[in-house]
């Protein structure tokens, strides 16, 4: 989770010492920062400020006032020096250094005392990063949190303790339950409002308890649920406890408070104990499932979840639990919600279901995804949908594509108004399901369509082709202001592997615009389509039409 650069330095140019040191692997978080130097003065040391473990010589020694001067207050200062110092140290002497490693020296040994070194650096960088982290998570609890030893002093205590007592962690730690709360002594000593039967419950009995306790403070009479634990040292023995409380002092009891969110709840709720056993239920659950007001709340959570959801059907939507429940002769889909409750131990004590309904939710998901992917006037599949549809890749195995543009289509618009072109336009989309449901159909723009047929042969094709030129010429034909209208469709088969989408409409448009300048109704793609002659003429074409 976290990094460190250990920045070691190497003063005096010792070779063995060196290599001896880089042979050791850093811990896991660590990296190794090495600076060899000789370090003459540690008074003009100044980069010494960096450095967390300085390794000197014998030789230097004498410098050891000015180094400590130089480096920070936690940095490690060890004296690499031969089996006996040459003079005797003074006092001050051992009080600027950390460590003395004497020889004789072997590179093992070095590699060896170095090794333990870093266990204790890590150890130390350990010990103060999971500090932070128990400061860190206790001072963001809401609830007040305290550690107490067994004689009743507060060790430790997070900022809503503070808050709530009005004093600073500094005032507090070490201090007795009477000085925290402002009690006379004799209050305390008395036992009432204090909490003392309760530590000592706990004490005794050795494992975790929950009470409903009133403590008198400066704000009056408050009224807390406490979680309280014993805590034990190496040898089992208890050294103190650890106590979180919720202030509930707002409500007659946690109970209330449950009713009342359960209550203020649109959504059905269950909750169950540890042991699986049904403890609350809300209105609206029982509305939902029609539970009577005497529903055994002993009863099994998950025998009375078999029985209840054998009347309807439980099933997963991306990862969510949903269930189809008729009620009061309308079908709701319900998003189910399971959740364990957890203590401030993290122990399961419990386990809450919540039953959302999500019928118009899911309904109005549906009309964006519809609205989404469908053209609004014809109700057909739009450009995007036509196109995520089909394929975001390659063709495979047979295909065809009929491609229709409406002739003298602007004519209409601008004759008889875009009222008119949407009357048309929606008249055409129920044509072209009419005659051939099976396809993809799908409206590309203006009045452009497309219907996309896998392995249907190529007489299939041509056939609904003539199918739709007829039926638009006679349901048009019948118009006074609509009998110039016609479609042509250009039709393209193929069964060429890796052939993309974009190319098998290119054929189909180069076949729609032979059928729309010949006026032929419809035109299968031959190879040349794509570069007309001139004279437009339309014989001896390479192309198969029909009118």
């Amino acid at each position: 989770m976290y990094h460190c650069s250990l920045r070691i330095r190497i003063c005096g140019g010792d070779v063995m010492l060196e290599n001896a040191l880089r042979s050791v692997m850093p811990r896991e978080h660590f990296e190794h920062i090495f600076t060899v130097d000789f370090c003459p003065d540690g008074a003009d040391c100044r980069d010494l400020a960096h450095d967390d473990v300085i390794f000197l010589n014998a030789g230097q020694a004498e410098s050891l006032p000015g180094i400590r001067r130089a480096t920070k207050a936690e940095a490690v200062i060890i004296l690499v020096a031969p089996a006996g110092l040459a003079a005797n140290p003074s006092e001050e002497f051992w009080t600027q250094i950390d460590d003395i490693w004497t020889g004789p020296h072997t590179p093992a040994a070095l590699a060896f005392r170095f090794a333990k070194l870093l266990d204790g650096l890590k150890l130390k960088r350990d010990v103060r990063l999971t500090q932070l982290y128990l400061d860190t998570i206790i001072d963001t609890t809401p609830s007040l949190v305290w550690i107490k030893d067994v004689k009743g002093a507060h060790l430790k205590v997070n900022e809503s303790f503070c808050r709530t007592v009005g004093k600073s962690k500094r005032d507090i730690e070490g201090r007795g339950h009477y000085y925290i709360w402002d009690l006379k002594k004799e209050e305390y000593e008395k036992g009432e409002y204090v909490c003392l039967e309760t530590d000592v419950v706990v004490m005794e009995e050795g494992k975790t308890r929950v009470f409903d306790e009133i403590v008198k403070s400066k704000q009056g009479m408050r009224q807390f649920k406490t979680w309280k634990s014993p805590l034990f040292d190496d040898d089992g023995r208890i050294m103190g406890t650890v106590g979180i409380a919720l202030d509930v002092t707002n409500l007659a009891s946690l109970s209330a408070e449950l009713e009342l969110l359960l209550r203020s709840l649109p959504f059905a709720v269950l909750i169950a104990d540890a042991e699986d056993r049904v403890v609350n239920v809300n209105e609206k659950f029982r509305e939902f499932f029609d539970v009577a007001d005497e529903v055994a709340l002993d009863e099994n959570c998950r025998i009375w979840r078999e029985k209840a959801l054998a009347e309807g059907r439980l099933v997963r939507v991306e990862g969510r639990e949903e269930l189809r429940w008729e009620h009061n002769g309308r079908e709701m889909l319900l998003d189910v919600q399971e959740q364990a409750i957890l203590d401030v131990f993290s122990h399961r004590i419990g386990t809450i279901v919540i039953f959302r309904d999500v019928t118009l939710e899911r309904e109005f998901e549906r009309r964006l995804a519809r609205n989404a992917n469908t053209d609004t006037l014809t109700g057909l599949y739009n450009r995007r949908y036509f196109y995520e549809r089909v394929r975001s890749g390659v063709t495979e195995g047979a295909e065809g594509l009929l491609y229709m543009d409406l002739d003298n289509f602007k004519a209409v618009n601008d004759r008889c108004g875009h009222q008119a072109g949407d009357h048309v336009l929606v008249t055409v989309a129920g044509l072209l399901r009419e005659i051939c449901p099976e396809a993809l159909t799908a409206r590309l723009g203006g009045d452009e369509f497309v219907l996309y047929l896998r392995d249907h042969p190529l007489d299939f094709l041509i056939r609904k082709a003539g199918q739709l030129v007829e039926l638009m010429r006679e349901t048009f034909g019948n118009s006074e202001m609509l009998r110039d209208l016609s479609p042509s469709i250009g039709i393209v088969r193929s069964e060429e592997p890796g052939l993309t989408l974009d190319e098998l409409i290119r054929r189909a448009d180069a076949a729609m615009y032979t059928a729309k300048r010949g006026r032929l109704g419809y035109c299968v793609y031959e190879p040349g389509l794509e570069n007309p002659p001139d004279d437009d003429r339309g014989a001896d074409r390479p192309y198969r039409s029909g009118r």
